[in-house]
């Protein structure tokens, strides 16, 4: 209550009230603002190091194919396949009998670059491969996609 000259109560005016609520409202909206800014800035900062870790991991793919011929395992990216006439193996356990396919890098190496730029034409995200058995029970190497739902045998 306000005393006036008068001597009188009075309610305080409204204006009044609410000025100090709309003060405190702005400071827990810009400590919100706050937060929100920093959460974005750790997210984007997340994002750069995936993407240069997905760069590095790119420049030793294209690397190891114009090399020796070597393919880098798409599934543990980390070691050459190892590709003969039965069958396509990793250090990371990926183990494929080729043997009825005639496989060769130079094949392999094309069939991975047209699943990834197929999928590509469609999602700018990474696809990831991974092993699955097929119908007949036999290890397979897919490639799929969970943002775009793509699925594709590559081996």
């Amino acid at each position: 209550m306000l005393r006036t000259s008068s001597g009188s109560d009075s309610p305080a005016s409204p204006q009044m009230e609410s000025i100090l609520p709309e003060d405190e409202e702005l400071l827990v909206l810009e400590e919100i603002q706050q937060e929100l800014m920093s959460q974005e800035l750790l997210i984007i900062e997340e994002y750069e190091k995936s993407m240069r870790y997905e760069e590095k991991y790119l420049d030793a793919v294209v690397e190891g194919m114009e090399g020796e011929g070597q393919i880098i395992c798409p599934v543990c990216r980390v070691n050459n396949l190892s590709i003969n006439s039965q069958f396509t193996s990793c250090r990371c356990g990926v183990y494929i009998n080729t043997g009825h396919r005639n496989i060769t890098a130079e094949n392999l190496q094309h069939l991975l670059e047209s699943r990834v730029t197929e999928h590509m034409e469609e999602c700018p995200d990474d696809p990831v491969f991974s092993m699955a058995n097929n119908t007949e029970g036999f290890p397979t190497l897919m490639v799929s996609c969970k943002t775009c739902d793509y699925l594709s045998v590559v081996l």
